[in-house]
């Protein structure tokens, strides 16, 4: 299991009204593993006014006593013991969204991780990568990790694009906009389907996600072990209800649902 780590906001910055960059550093970070942009922690947020080593105490007796959310790290700055986290700001009903919509320097938060990227494999001749604005800072990460003869696309929905730092893609990837639709990654991949031998990241919402799934499987015959997906959130559940809605046979929504 990797260590516990307790990480202070060293800076924020806004990127448009739906996304802000936060930059955590301390002295638990020192160490921090390189190689990881893309990959995830578990981020785990204190009671009002906790200390680090009540923090620390509470969640290594238990590991449930806080809440804990997963997010991707999109830069690691060895050098100054920092690692960028971009957070989705979607209201301030659930646990993350309220405390990165008022997080200030010098705020705390336990850390573990980080876990790898779900993309591994960089030798396939052709990528697609699918995102909405929670899933943006992966799919950005991870683009920006291909080697540069990279051939593939990538595609994102929502809004967030508007205001987000120019991804670099390889020179052969191209970024695509498509509607807010839940078919809406579908659509696009039906007016241009990829090669055979096509890896596909897919992050977004729970039902867009399963709906792209299924056609690159149905209709495109990708083998299931080169889709890549995670489904972020669901319609009609608040961030609190996600981890206990992630169990239930439901989560991916009426199984008679067809990308139209």
């Amino acid at each position: 299991m990797t260590p516990f780590r307790i990480v202070t906001v060293h800076g924020i910055r806004d990127m448009g009204p739906w996304m802000r960059r936060v930059t955590f550093g301390g002295p638990d970070l020192v160490d921090f593993p390189t190689g990881f942009e893309g990959g995830h922690c578990k981020l785990f947020f204190p009671r009002g006014g906790e200390s680090a080593a009540a923090l620390t105490d509470a969640v290594e007796a238990d590991i449930n006593a806080r809440p804990r959310r997963t997010y991707t790290i999109r830069y690691h700055n060895r050098n100054a013991a920092t690692i960028d986290m971009d957070f989705a700001l979607h209201g301030s009903a659930g646990v993350a969204g309220a405390w990165a919509a008022s997080a200030q320097r010098g705020d705390l938060l336990g850390l573990r991780g980080p876990g790898r990227r779900k993309l591994t494999d960089m030798t396939a001749p052709f990528y697609v990568l699918c995102a909405d604005d929670t899933g943006l800072p992966a799919l950005a990460a991870t683009a920006e990790a291909l080697p540069r003869a990279t051939e593939g696309v990538a595609l994102v929905s929502g809004s967030a694009i508007d205001d987000y730092p120019p991804i670099e893609l390889p020179p052969r990837m191209t970024l695509h906009r498509t509607g807010r639709a839940a078919d809406g990654f579908v659509q696009w991949l039906r007016r241009s389907p990829p090669p055979a031998g096509t890896i596909a990241l897919v992050l977004s919402e729970a039902i867009e996600m399963r709906l792209t799934r299924r056609w690159l499987m149905d209709e495109l015959g990708l083998p299931k072990q080169a889709l890549l997906t995670s489904g972020y959130w669901k319609r009609g559940l608040t961030e609190d209800e996600l981890p206990y809605a992630k169990q239930s046979p439901k989560w991916f929504g009426d199984p008679t649902e067809t990308a139209a």
